[in-house]
């Protein structure tokens, strides 16, 4: 993920929609644990209150205090196209059936 560049390299789709990862925690021993995302939908769907703006915009707006810092309301862009996070933090966590990894997030 580039987000800092205004851009991400992978969206995975799953049942609840797009999702961006921002985040994982893993383990030597344990291997993955968890990763943390946010749905992503595209600029011109997005209808939430905070409005969407790039990270230098983001960033200068939480430094004013005038703005959240997270997520949510972020734009990006993938494959040509500008997203927007559009949701509270996720933490998904692998699911394992007889010691095999089952979903497979990275």
């Amino acid at each position: 993920m580039e987000l800092s560049n205004d851009k991400v390299k992978k969206i995975t789709r799953i049942s609840l929609g797009d999702i961006v990862i921002t985040g994982t925690m893993s383990s030597g021993a344990a291997g993955w644990i968890c990763c943390w995302g946010n749905i992503a939908v595209l600029k011109e769907y997005y209808k939430g209150s905070i409005a969407p703006l790039f990270n230098n915009e983001h960033s200068l707006a939480v430094l004013d205090g005038t703005r959240e810092r997270g997520y949510i309301g972020r734009m990006f862009k993938h494959e040509g196209k500008v997203y927007v996070m559009d949701s509270p933090q996720i933490t998904f966590y692998p699911l394992k059936i007889n010691q095999v990894q089952q979903l497979q997030l990275f």
